[in-house]
Formats: C-alpha cells, sequence, structure tokens
C-alpha cells in the first residue's frame, strides 16, 4: 500500500498547501482518491508526483465539508468513470460560524449525479477496503465540532461523515478525513467491524480550528493520546489536527506519530 497526499495544509518545496486535505492511495491493483481538497489544487500536486487522476478507480468524499470535496468538480472534469462514494447528507448545506458571522463551508454542486454512490452504515468496495458510518458519540468528541452546523443551522451530528478501513496482507489502515465523530470512538468502531483495530491511522483529528488558530487543551490531546496508545496505532496526521496538538502528540507518542504535506509518499 502505498499513500501519495496531494493536498494539505502544508507543502514540500515545489507544491502547493491549501486549507484541505486530499490522499491518494494505491492497494494492489485499486486507484483510490479519498478526498479533493478545496480546489483544482489537488490536481496540480498529483501532476507534479506524476499521477494519473483518469486512472483512479474509486473516489470517496469523507464528509460533507469543502475542504474535502471543493476539487471535486475538478475530478470529475479530469476522471470520466470512477464513481464517488458519499454518506447521505454529504451534500446538503453546511456552515461554520466565524468572528464575523456564518461561513458556508458546503461541498459545491456536483453535476454527474450517476457517478454518486451514497453508503450506509457499512458499504465493502472489494479487495479488503470497506466505507463505515454509525461511529456512536462519545464524550470525546471534538469541541471545535460546536462551530459546524448543518443546514438549519443546528450542531451537526456528522452523519454524513464516513471512514476507509483498508485490510490487506494482515495489514490494517484506517483513513479519516477529519474524525468529527471522535477518532477514540472511530477506532473502537473500526475494531467492532474487523474484531482488531487498525496498525495505521490517516488522516485529520480535528483537534485546531483554522480561523482562531487555537488547539484543543492539552488534557483532551493528552486523552486522544491514550486512545490511539491504547490501539497501538501508528498516526499518520495533519490538516485539521494543528501544529500544536500534533507537537503534543509527537512527545506523547515518541516514534509513533509523523506529520503529512503534500507532495508526501508513505509506503503503509
Amino acid at each position: 500500500m502505498q499513500l501519495s497526499v496531494l493536498a494539505e495544509n502544508t507543502a514540500r518545496p515545489g507544491f502547493e498547501a491549501e486549507h484541505g486535505l486530499s490522499l491518494y492511495l494505491r492497494v494492489g491493483r485499486r486507484r483510490l482518491l479519498v478526498d479533493a481538497g478545496g480546489s483544482a489544487l489537488f490536481a496540480r500536486n498529483a501532476q507534479k508526483l506524476g499521477i494519473d487522476l483518469a486512472a483512479v478507480d474509486t473516489a470517496v468524499l469523507t464528509h460533507g465539508h469543502r475542504d474535502h470535496g471543493g476539487g471535486l468538480p475538478t475530478f470529475l472534469a479530469l476522471n470520466q468513470s470512477a464513481p464517488i462514494y458519499l454518506r447521505p447528507g454529504a451534500l446538503d448545506p453546511h456552515f461554520s460560524r466565524r468572528l464575523h458571522g456564518l461561513g458556508d463551508i458546503s461541498v459545491p454542486p456536483l453535476t454527474a449525479g450517476d457517478r454518486l454512490v451514497y453508503t450506509g452504515s457499512t458499504h465493502p468496495l472489494g479487495d479488503g477496503l470497506l466505507l463505515f458510518a454509525g461511529v456512536p458519540r462519545d464524550a470525546l468528541l471534538p469541541t471545535y465540532n460546536r462551530l459546524l452546523l448543518n443546514g438549519r443551522r443546528q450542531p451537526d451530528a456528522f452523519a454524513h461523515e464516513q471512514h476507509l478501513l483498508i485490510e490487506r496482507g494482515g495489514r490494517r489502515v484506517l483513513v479519516c478525513g477529519c474524525g468529527h465523530t471522535g477518532i477514540a470512538a472511530i477506532l473502537r468502531r473500526c475494531r467492532l467491524l474487523c474484531g482488531h483495530y487498525p496498525q495505521v491511522v490517516v488522516g485529520g483529528l480535528h483537534l485546531s480550528d483554522p480561523h482562531t488558530h487555537t488547539s484543543e487543551e492539552p488534557g483532551r490531546i493528552a486523552a486522544v493520546a491514550h486512545a490511539v496508545k491504547q490501539a497501538g496505532c501508528t498516526l499518520y496526521t495533519g490538516h485539521c489536527t494543528g501544529p500544536v496538538a500534533l507537537a503534543q502528540l509527537q512527545h506523547l507518542l515518541p516514534g509513533r506519530v509523523f506529520p503529512i504535506t503534500a507532495g508526501q509518499h508513505i509506503d503503509l
């Protein structure tokens, strides 16, 4: 399995960065795009990495926010066949509370309705790939969720969020976009589905707010670190985790937490 980071808040020299996330995965014969960042930037970085987005056979939208789905119109223009797997409600309006009112963070309209596949609480994709949702709420929900609203301007319960579990050759990799439903609960749901925790987790943990540039309190970050330690995972994280939380996680879990950045290849 190989991961390539196409969009992230940081970037290697020669690549572009934005507030967003897009991941490309090679899993055996499969070529997957998980999220498409906030714009066409992911496609420009993919070209620099020599990745042919037209050859992607499966696309996944982890949840209905623009920083993960803003590039999907570009993907649909570049790729003529791959289905896009998403949760019901992912294309509904979504908003973020900001200092000067509400910001619209909805995914832009998608015209290729025949390529949109809405998923249930579990959705097998074949070849050891499984999408899952239905993560129960727990005490370690990110506190910054309080700033995120659904189309009725009510607190978002994130029923539109899903996660990807990859099982191949005894290796289990969990890919999450932002972990709005809480990484501890997501890990427990993963273990319930496959009988084991994943060895690797890739994605954001929503431990920061991009508009106020603040992070979760150290005690909550320590609780997240404890959940990851209990699960025995190696963590590749960035985007909404934020630099302060990332540094604390690296301190609490030495040798097991690594940053991701646009332009990076990682062998999983």
